[in-house]
């Protein structure tokens, strides 16, 4: 899909179909664009089911990539262990909360590498929030039900996933 330049922009897990063989399909294409040849989509920031928005677009940016779509899979991979949602935000100001309280607090650099779009009084905002940091995703995968192995491996997965910075996500190709 990313390969042919097209960006889901609502994964979430309603979207992701798995048969009795273990295959896996993305279905619900409703969302999804075409990305312009410098890999970039100029659209609304509101897609994506709020679980799952990645933070260039709890900002309101919309000069989103593909990479929003990793994102909501690193959400989503994370909920499957967990069994329950990582980032329940109700609101865009509280899901941006959600992700600081599991990632940490994005550095200034870190945000204005997010998006051009934001803007330096939303990064004085978010500045203004008291460092939290990031936890480990080890702790917080940790369940009788896995190994440490497979706690290592997913936490190493997600957390390249889930990064702030979109350029420093992990790819699709990458992650398999």
């Amino acid at each position: 899909m990313h390969k042919m330049g097209i960006c889901h922009r609502d994964l979430k897990p309603e979207n992701i179909l798995r048969n009795e063989q273990g295959d896996v399909k993305i279905c619900d294409f409703g969302s999804a664009k075409f990305l312009n040849k410098g890999g970039s989509t100029l659209n609304t920031p509101y897609i994506v089911s709020r679980y799952y928005r990645a933070p260039e677009l709890t900002l309101a940016c919309s000069d989103y990539t593909n990479k929003i779509d990793v994102w909501a899979i690193g959400c989503i991979f994370a909920e499957f262990i967990l069994r329950k949602p990582l980032f329940p935000g109700k609101t865009e100001g509280s899901q941006l909360l959600e992700q600081i309280s599991i990632l940490g607090l994005p550095s200034r650099d870190q945000m204005k590498q997010m998006s051009s779009q934001i803007s330096e009084a939303q990064i004085d905002l978010v500045q203004k929030i008291d460092d939290i940091p990031k936890r480990d995703f080890k702790e917080l995968f940790a369940h009788p039900s896995y190994s440490k192995q497979e706690v290592a491996l997913a936490a190493d997965l997600v957390d390249k996933m889930l990064h702030w910075v979109p350029k420093k996500r992990i790819t699709c190709e990458e992650a398999l």
